[in-house]
Order: C-alpha cells, then structure tokens, then sequence
C-alpha cells in the first residue's frame, strides 16, 4: 500500500525554505522601501528611477550643489535660535507680560514661540538627515521646491529673530555665553563621541572612493587621474581631519567655571536654619534648629504669629 506524503512540514524548516527560496524579500524589497521612503520625503518622488543611481557615486546637479549649504546654515541658525530661546526661559513671564501691555491679550506666547523654534529645529535636521542618507546611499539630489522655499523662509525668520535679538535684548547673549561656558566640556566631550562614530563611514567611503578612482583611470588622461585624486582626498579626508583636529584643540581655549582646581573654589555659601512643621508637631522646630546649628548654620530663621 503506497504511503501518503507526510505534507505537514516544521515551522523551522518552512522559514528556512522561505528564506531559501525569496531572498529578494529580505535584502532588495526592505532596502529598496527604506529608499523609497527617503527619497519620497526629500524630493517629493515616490518612484524611483534606475538612472537616478549612479554607479559612479552621489551626482547632483550644481543647483542642488549652491542649495544644500544654505539647508546646513538654517539647520545651524534654527538650533542656535532655539538654544538661545531655552536659556531664556526665566524670561518668559516678561516677555509675556510686554506683549500683554502691548496687545490686552494674555497668552502664553513664550510657549508658542518655544514649539515655533522646536518645529523649525526639527523640520530642518530632518532635511539634513534625509540629504545625507541619500548620499549616502549614491542617489542623486533633488530637493523639492517646496522644501527649497521653506528652508529660505526658515532662514529669513531666523534672520529677523537675531535681529531683534541684537537691537532690543543684547543682555540675552551674555546669558548664552555663560551657559556655553557651563555646557562646554559636554558639548566638546559629545562631539568627539559623534566624530569618532562617523571615523568608520568615512574611512569606508574613503576607500570605495579610492577603489572607484582605481578603476576610472584607464578611462582619463594623467591630468584627469591627478585631479581626480586629488579633489577626493581633499573634499572628503581634509575637512574630517581638520574639524576633529580643531575638536582636539578646543580644550586649550575653553573656559569653564565648572572645571576648577581646589584653591580657586569660591567660599561655601551661607545657609539659614527653617523652623520646622509646628502645626504636625512643636517639637520639629526646636529640632530643627539643633540640626542647624550642629551643621554650622549662618543663623536661624522662623516665623511669628501675632
């Protein structure tokens, strides 16, 4: 008697033969939708064309070149505006009550000025993540003219901040001074966690770069080989090298309060002695009074009841 076909397989090997038999699922479908979305939200494209990708690296065209440093100048302004807006927050209730004075209306404008700086902040690192993604990826770039015209808006906005920032509260820049004094051992220390991470992408380019050249330099004359050579070495290695060197460096002229030695500390500040809770029981103010003076109190302080 024939014997039926056993067609209950294991889970185990229905994934392996799944595996097996549909990799493009896993290495081209998921790479490809990743790709799709980037450039989707870049350029507005949801297609992606096969010239696009060049085989030769990233290619854009030389509007898209003069363009992209003024996205990396409104990331730069719109994070500084924010910055400088957070330090200031012990001033939100004047800032709201000029404009009460000036309008009758109270709101918290303060606030909405906080999300505003935030939104433009976000909007525009987002930008600059998707361009270096692309990039990355060797895709040629295109941004779409609405971003195009929203980056130039973010700039002139920015632009008029700092100019009333700089004619009406000068006094808020020697706050953000003091503040990059505090915070500029860790800002320096995040900077060369952050460098160090990319030393890995760079070498990598640097030496697919170098493998591309290889190959292209039967195709050129001398004078092209030398060219070639010598403009990939220098856009991509010497401005690496130089920020990370200037990020080395940047501890010899860094001043900060927090980082001082033992003999330069300033005295210790006085502290007051508070009564207690007389109303949970009369006896916490005496205690406390005791513990004050036992840790060295300036003087005592309570309240009395006519």
């Amino acid at each position: 008697m024939p014997m039926k076909a056993n067609r209950i397989e294991p889970r185990s090997q229905k994934t392996k033969r799944w595996k097996k038999d549909s990799p493009w699922i896993l290495h081209i479908f998921n790479h490809k939708c990743c790709v799709t979305s980037i450039t989707g939200c870049y350029s507005c494209q949801w297609k992606i064309k096969q010239e696009k990708k060049s085989k030769r690296g990233p290619y854009c065209s030389w509007r898209e070149r003069l363009f992209y440093p003024c996205l990396v100048i409104s990331f730069c302004m719109s994070v500084l505006l924010l910055f400088v807006w957070i330090e200031s927050s012990n001033e939100y209730f004047g800032f709201d009550w000029v404009i009460f004075l000036g309008t009758g209306f109270w709101f918290f404008w303060s606030i909405v000025l906080l999300s505003f700086f935030g939104i433009l902040a976000a909007y525009t690192s987002l930008l600059l993540v998707l361009g270096s993604l692309l990039l990355w990826e060797g895709i040629e770039l295109y941004l779409h003219w609405c971003h195009k015209i929203l980056i130039l808006l973010v700039i002139l906005t920015c632009s008029f901040f700092f100019w009333i920032l700089f004619t009406y509260w000068k006094d808020r820049w020697l706050t953000v001074g003091l503040s990059l004094q505090v915070f500029a051992p860790y800002i320096h220390l995040s900077s060369i966690s952050v460098m160090v991470m990319l030393s890995w992408p760079v070498a990598f380019y640097l030496i697919y770069l170098e493998g591309e050249g290889r190959i292209r330099r039967y195709q050129m004359t001398c004078y092209e080989r030398k060219r070639n050579k010598r403009s990939l070495q220098v856009a991509i290695g010497v401005p690496f090298f130089l920020i990370l060197l200037c990020l080395y460096l940047l501890p010899l002229g860094i001043y900060s309060p927090c980082i001082q030695e033992k003999d330069k500390l300033g005295p210790k500040p006085n502290f007051f002695g508070h009564r207690g809770a007389p109303m949970l029981g009369p006896e916490n103010t005496m205690m406390a009074f005791e513990k004050a003076v036992e840790h060295g109190a300036f003087g005592l302080e309570s309240d009395v009841q006519m």
